[in-house]
């Protein structure tokens, strides 16, 4: 996710740690920073809601695009489940709780 000539990496759930090159942010004059959420959420829950009222808005607006992957009806969440387990979607499954 880009975003004022910075780039985001929110999360990752599995495979391998992504790695970042030092010299790429030397030579970019850009910096890295990084926040284990679990205990961040905890640590400070006001800021983690401002954050997400912030993420909530950039999407509002246009300002970030999710990729999602699959959609699935309630009903077939066990196939969501199953998507997720077998790591064969890219980007976010979504289960949509009310039909459309």
């Amino acid at each position: 996710l880009a975003w004022n000539g910075r780039l985001l990496i929110v999360g990752f759930v599995g495979g391998d740690i992504p790695k970042i090159p030092a010299n790429l942010l030397l030579l970019k004059g850009a910096q890295a920073l990084g926040v284990f959420y679990g205990s961040f959420s905890a640590r400070d829950p006001a800021l983690d809601e401002a954050n997400f009222n912030q993420m909530f808005a950039w999407y509002a607006a246009g300002k970030i695009k999710p990729l999602v992957s699959q959609v699935f009806s309630m009903n077939d969440y066990a196939a969501a489940l199953n998507a997720l387990a077998q790591r064969t979607v890219i980007g976010k499954v979504v289960v949509q709780i009310k039909p459309e």
